[in-house]
């Protein structure tokens, strides 16, 4: 496994994208997002994930990477609602991803 300062934000976004069908999650990913679209929804979460009776809001970064103030504000908030999920990824919490998504 390569050090976590070389692991890209669309690298892992592509490793835990896997793992999370492979543990049979239901993926939602706003970067393919029409352009209308993502002018409303700017900073929103990279991805939703579903599976039974969990819902995940996951925004991936890089190890060195910053959140945009609309980013920080979109996980505020949403980690302020009750029965929801909200995470910010590293390449770093990769063992903690593969716990979680099991």
């Amino acid at each position: 496994l390569r050090p976590a300062d070389e692991i890209s934000e669309m690298q892992l976004a592509a490793t835990v994208d896997e793992m999370a069908v492979a543990f049979g999650w239901k993926i939602y990913g706003v970067l393919e997002q029409m352009v209308y679209a993502r002018r409303l929804s700017k900073g929103f979460p990279d991805r939703v994930m579903v599976r039974a009776n969990r819902l995940l809001f996951v925004e991936y970064k890089s190890q060195s990477g910053r959140l945009t103030p609309e980013q920080s504000q979109w996980l505020e908030a949403l980690g302020n609602v009750d029965r929801i999920e909200v995470y910010l990824w590293r390449p770093s919490d990769l063992d903690e991803i593969e716990e979680l998504l099991k």
